[in-house]
């Protein structure tokens, strides 16, 4: 239990439809307050009319000095909140009444049976922190256009469910004018059940066969469906979250495994989909929507995203000005596949792109499109080395990661990864990376004596491959006198350097290319992921003029003209025409180094945080090691947030958001994964309170 709970009560309307009700529902707020426990409250209309209800202002002394006189010429729900708040600041409570919208619940667009599509609790969280008792009117929502929308017959017990699920709630209470949940209405069936102890399945299968639904099938499904425990107790004014009253309860006594769906939404995939998934077993939910820094599920769930796509996608989920273009494409009938035809779109990006990223850095490489992946880029890539200098073996570093068909595993150094092949990797060689749980004193110094030394054993390669930030591998980032050792050492002995910018490129690293800092040009440069600006798929491979020696059509492939995103990226690199942009990247990742430093690497001296621009690592190998960063990213997942592992047995948190980001929800996911580290690490459990304190 969070050491002070917090509970969402929720009134039924009539249970505040006379003055009594009204001291009753004061009365409980005192002895929560008492206890220690922070309250929201939300609430329905009252069932009485808008004179009524005004009248009862005036009797109450509601005057102009009162913060929520406005509120009384809304709706009935807006009515009934402010006069809550209103009675409640009267009694000596500090309140403060909230439309739905106002509490952070957003909708779709249908009016009358709107959808939630996500909880932003921030405000909620605000007025708690600073002592103030919020009071919601149920019933009501915003769009993400800011129309005011409304959710149906039930709406006002949905907004108590997820507003709890939102804030971590340590109950949600539904007190209602009954005497419980029945099988039968007791207006007209004296003798009807009252029912204890439920579970979610018990209690909608009641509600929704009853003409009694004392509680909206939505709300029970929706507090299922997220693991919240609720009860519905009788509103004699007794109650004071220990009464005696229909228990629901989550289904499972462990917070960070109550994220798991519901078995049937996930049935499909579980029936159908090959076991080689992955990504869904750290983050058990199934998705729906996506804007900007957020993912919603099916539920409607918000989780801030610090894994933007595994990198692909740098600006964000469905950045509006990309969309735009998108949708204006797509409308006006343009060449959506085209091989590597000649169309308008690929000119226009080819143009920007040589404007915008390769003149301004004084680059002359040629463009291939590989399409669709960035192994492809990969595999390009070494194909063309061998080409040009007629040998063989690509030199690789230890550490790291290139992708998953059999030319880039011959690179890459996971043990796992590269077993997948199922066969021999030949023709390549292991160098030791200058930085890592394995690293030599002299890396520099021990391969450039490997090249040097005719002894040595070495055959001389083709190409050397390497990422100037290990990404899967851990986020190592290579020094810059290194980077520019090995270009010297590739010069003197005709080797070409290949740079994979596929993860920390586009901007990932600070600068649009993570090997700027070194004041380098590689011989050859692999792009992908963000390159396509929209999680499109699309992939390039940057060529040195003297070493596009291509024949026609030698390396080809069916979707290297995706047009799309052609489209989708060449808007996306209007970003980098705005000259404050690589600032703004600076600032973010300024905020991420301090805020780490001061809420995570005190917990444990063996915490480590490494990185650049937006791609951090918070190593846990000598604080626990791949258990603690599992258990960390799951405790994440169950508060919000999006978190994905990497490194040596993945010990290591990759803080990846899009470079976009708002300050405030880049904050707020900052301090979910900091309160998520005390709990782990520190055995400090803290309630989402705590957390957005944090945030502010």
């Amino acid at each position: 239990m969070h050491p002070n709970p917090l509970l969402i009560h929720k009134y039924g309307g009539a249970a505040l439809a006379d003055r009594q009700g009204l001291e009753r529902a004061a009365a409980l707020a005192a002895r929560c307050r008492a206890a220690g426990r922070s309250l929201c409250i939300v609430v329905s209309a009252s069932g009485d009319t808008t004179d009524d209800l005004l009248q009862r202002a005036r009797e109450l002394g509601a005057g102009a000095a009162d913060r929520d006189t406005d509120a009384l010429l809304a709706c009935g729900e807006s009515i009934s909140a402010a006069l809550l708040a209103m009675h409640l600041r009267r009694c000596g409570i500090p309140a403060r009444s909230l439309s739905g919208a106002q509490a952070g619940i957003v909708t779709d667009g249908n009016h009358g049976d709107a959808d939630v599509l996500h909880v932003d609790p921030r405000r909620i969280v605000q007025l708690l922190v600073n002592g103030i008792v919020p009071v919601v009117a149920g019933f009501q929502g915003t769009t993400l256009d800011g129309d005011v929308t409304t959710l149906g017959r039930g709406g006002s017990d949905l907004t108590a469910v997820l507003l709890g699920a939102a804030v971590q709630a340590e109950a949600v209470e539904l007190y209602k004018d009954v005497r419980g949940v029945c099988d039968a209405d007791p207006a007209e069936h004296p003798h009807a059940t009252v029912h204890d102890e439920l579970d979610h399945d018990q209690l909608l299968a009641i509600v929704q066969r009853s003409a009694h639904a004392v509680v909206q099938p939505k709300a029970v499904v929706a507090a299922r469906d997220r693991g919240v425990t609720l009860r519905v107790l009788p509103f004699d004014g007794t109650g004071d979250g220990d009464g005696n009253g229909t228990i629901v309860r989550t289904r499972t006594a462990d917070p960070i495994l109550a994220c798991e769906p519901s078995p049937h939404r996930t049935a499909v995939f579980e029936a159908v989909e090959s076991a080689v998934r992955s990504y869904c077993r750290s983050f058990p939910t199934v998705f729906a929507r996506a804007k900007n820094a957020h993912l919603f599920d099916e539920s409607g769930r918000a989780y801030i995203d610090f894994f933007a796509g595994a990198g692909a996608l740098n600006y964000g989920h469905n950045p509006d000005f990309i969309q735009r273009r998108l949708i204006e494409h797509l409308q006006r009938d343009a060449v959506t596949h085209a091989l590597d035809m000649f169309t308008t779109t690929k000119r226009e990006f080819l143009e920007h792109f040589r404007e915008v990223v390769l003149a301004p850095r004084g680059l002359d490489h040629k463009v291939q499109f590989c399409g669709p992946t960035g192994a492809n880029s990969v595999e390009a890539a070494m194909k063309l080395a061998r080409l040009v200098t007629r040998r063989v073996p690509i030199a690789a570093f230890t550490g790291g990661w290139h992708g998953m068909t059999a030319g880039c595993l011959s690179v890459t150094g996971n043990k796992d990864n590269r077993a997948g092949a199922g066969a021999p990797l030949p023709f390549t060689i292991t160098l030791p990376y200058p930085a890592g749980p394995y690293e030599l004193a002299d890396a520099l110094g021990y391969v450039s004596a490997l090249f040097d030394d005719p002894n040595s054993g070495l055959d001389l390669p083709a190409a050397l491959i390497l990422e100037t930030i290990q990404a899967e591998g851990g986020i190592w980032v290579a020094p810059v006198e290194w980077l520019r050792g090995i270009r010297e050492l590739c010069d003197r002995h005709g080797v070409l350097m290949i740079v994979d910018e596929i993860q920390v490129g586009c901007g990932r690293a600070g600068t649009f290319f993570s090997f700027e800092r070194a004041g380098i040009v590689p011989d050859l440069i692999c792009l992908s992921k963000s390159i396509g600006g929209y999680g499109l798929p699309m992939s390039l491979l940057l060529i040195r003029p003297e070493f596009d020696i291509w024949k026609p059509g030698q390396h080809n492939g069916t979707f290297r003209g995706n047009q799309l995103a052609f489209c989708a990226a060449k808007e996306a690199l209007s970003l980098w025409r705005d000259r404050h942009f690589e600032a703004r990247i600076a600032e973010r990742s300024a905020l991420v180094r301090r805020s780490i430093e001061e809420n995570v690497l005190p917990l444990h001296t063996g915490i480590e945080l490494r990185g650049m621009g937006l791609i951090h690592g918070v190593d846990f190998t000598n604080a626990g090691g791949a258990e603690v960063a599992r258990r960390i990213a799951q405790r994440c997942f169950q508060n919000g947030l999006i978190v994905e592992r990497c490194g040596r047995d993945d010990t290591a948190l990759k803080i990846m958001p899009p470079l976009t980001i708002e300050l405030e929800t880049l904050r707020q996911g900052l301090a979910i994964l900091a309160a998520a580290a005390r709990e782990v690490v520190g055995g400090q459990r803290e309630d989402v309170v705590s957390v957005m304190a944090a945030v502010s």
